[in-house]
């Protein structure tokens, strides 16, 4: 049985401040384990020559193969079984859980997998759990990414040779044809330029204008080539020039003279070599369709779907205050020897700033197993036809602690319970799809944790993420929110951004619909300033004033 690993297994230990040597536990195809101490800063070439040296001197070293035919697997900081095939990365670049790292023999990986490995660390999760992911808005994403590179490889097979040659070695170009320096060194507008044919001896010193394109200096070469050869000249579209030692190719409408190798070859008063490529021996520009071939399959996005097809209602139509029925909570993490009352407070914020008074619930106390019912409607003072497209509703839950000193206090802390934040959760208000939320839903609610988005004076967390906490197993809450639908028969979308540019037109050429609104916005705009002059001013009042300005002035 293999001992526990000798590597220190605290979560944070590749990030820590990094000592001397790290102590490696290494599984051997061989059902053998060495441990080995190695510098911090190794390579994983330095651990597997270190490595083998030593397994000469355990037992089953004659049964392992080349020290080349294996590479090192280990479970990376994200989970994942990960295998390495570049062995100078270094030991804390790849930070192996718990320092195990098994040797298995070399298998041809597809470069998907590397692909897939990349995107893993990209995105800060391994892919796997990321295809577990259960949303619409993702599943439209991927398969909207899906379909964009299905067409860009379509248009890229269908494309010249010119075209799939810029997308493989795009053109190095100045940004102006001759530099003043370099036209300075220069006489007679010409520059000298040796040509080459490939795979033959053919070779030809030209003096070349500087307006002379790729093209035209081709035409030169293969007429010169007929005549000197005596033989029938090719077509030169057949022909393309590349650089003499370098994977760089010279093509476009552009002057030679524009091209930085040229450029950099004169500037230090040497001769630019090119050489003419036929077009058919270029390997990536013949590639074999079949490995890009795709299959047909019906192609379904967020703009494909019945929501075009049927009708809908506008959110500026809604004239009624925005609510949501809080139904429950579940899975509360609190003592369940003691009695517990809990509140639900709910606002509507855009960005980090709230756009109206935030509501709550009335205390209800929680059940041994940790539920609460409410089952109580929030209206919040703000109408539908106000909230903006990218509003989010934001939730938190709150302990409160009924203080029984109280009447003992005195001043302004008499009185007061204390509160103890326990769980939060946002959403948008607005889908991905411009879809008024109002169906029923069941957030995964994320603990409170104190941080500089969210401090422990509030008890929302406005700049918090809308998703639902992925981590259901050990989630602390569980939500239940029904919103409402307003009496309406289909479902409310958010205006199109055509319709909106339209209605900012109406409002310039002052029609009466208009009119009335703005009417009606006047009498916001005066229940506003007849407040008393103490009130806070939320963001939606600041915001009417605002649209309202060149009217006061």
């Amino acid at each position: 049985m293999v001992p526990a690993p000798s590597c220190p297994s605290t979560w944070d230990y590749w990030t820590t401040s990094p000592s001397d040597y790290v102590e490696l536990t290494c599984l051997l195809p061989n059902t053998i384990y060495i441990p080995l101490r190695v510098s911090w800063d190794a390579t994983l070439q330095d651990v597997k020559e270190e490595l083998w040296e030593k397994a000469a001197h355990y037992p089953l070293f004659g049964v392992m193969h080349e020290m080349s035919g294996y590479v090192f697997q280990f479970v990376n900081s994200l989970a994942v079984l990960e295998e390495v095939d570049d062995e100078n990365k270094r030991l804390r670049d790849i930070k192996p859980v718990c320092g195990v790292l098994m040797i298995i023999k070399r298998s041809v990986k597809p470069g998907e997998y590397l692909l897939n490995t990349q995107i893993s660390h990209l995105i800060g999760k391994g892919l796997n759990e990321f295809d577990s992911l259960r949303s619409n808005e993702v599943n439209d994403f991927r398969t909207q990414m899906h379909n964009l590179a299905e067409e860009s490889l379509l248009r890229r097979m269908k494309s010249d040779w010119q075209e799939k040659l810029r997308y493989h070695y795009p053109p190095r170009l100045a940004d102006q044809p001759i530099p003043t320096t370099l036209k300075n060194q220069l006489n007679r507008n010409s520059f000298m330029l040796v040509t080459r044919f490939a795979n033959s001896e053919f070779s030809s010193s030209l003096c070349v204008p500087f307006t002379q394109t790729p093209q035209q200096h081709i035409e030169i070469i293969l007429r010169k080539q007929a005549k000197s050869l005596n033989i029938r000249g090719e077509h030169p579209h057949n022909y393309v020039l590349k650089v003499c030692g370098r994977e760089e190719y010279l093509f476009g409408d552009y002057p030679l003279i524009q091209f930085k190798y040229v450029q950099e070859m004169l500037s230090r008063d040497s001769v630019p070599q090119v050489m003419t490529v036929s077009v058919d021996k270029l390997r990536f520009l013949n590639a074999d369709p079949q490995q890009y071939y795709i299959r047909e399959q019906r192609r379904q996005t967020a703009d494909s779907n019945t929501m075009k097809r049927r009708k809908n209602e506008l959110s500026w139509d809604i004239d009624k205050l925005y609510s949501c029925m809080v139904l429950s909570v579940g899975g509360l993490n609190v003592d369940p020897n003691r009695v517990v009352e809990v509140i639900c407070q709910a606002g509507v914020f855009h960005g980090g700033k709230p756009l109206c008074e935030a509501q709550k619930t009335r205390a209800a106390a929680v059940s041994s197993e940790g539920v609460a019912q409410w089952q109580q409607e929030l209206k919040f003072p703000l109408k539908v036809y106000n909230i903006p497209r990218m509003a989010r509703l934001c939730f938190g839950i709150y302990e409160i602690e009924i203080n029984k000193t109280k009447n003992k206090k005195k001043g302004k802390d008499a009185g007061k319970d204390s509160i103890n934040r326990l769980a939060w959760a946002n959403t948008m208000i607005f889908d991905y799809k411009d879809q008024l939320r109002t169906d029923k839903v069941s957030f995964f609610m994320s603990t409170h944790v104190a941080d500089e988005t969210q401090g422990d004076d509030q008890l929302l967390h406005p700049l918090g993420t809308v998703f639902s906490n992925s981590n259901t197993d050990s989630c602390s809450a569980v939500l239940h929110v029904q919103f409402s639908n307003y009496d309406c028969q289909y479902p409310i979308v958010f205006p199109k951004q055509e319709m909106v540019k339209a209605y900012a037109e109406r409002i310039e050429n002052g029609s009466p619909e208009v009119m009335s609104r703005l009417k009606r916005d006047f009498e916001k705009l005066r229940a506003t300033a007849e407040k008393d002059p103490m009130y806070e001013m939320h963001e939606q009042d600041k915001k009417n004033i605002w649209a309202l300005r060149s009217v006061l002035l």
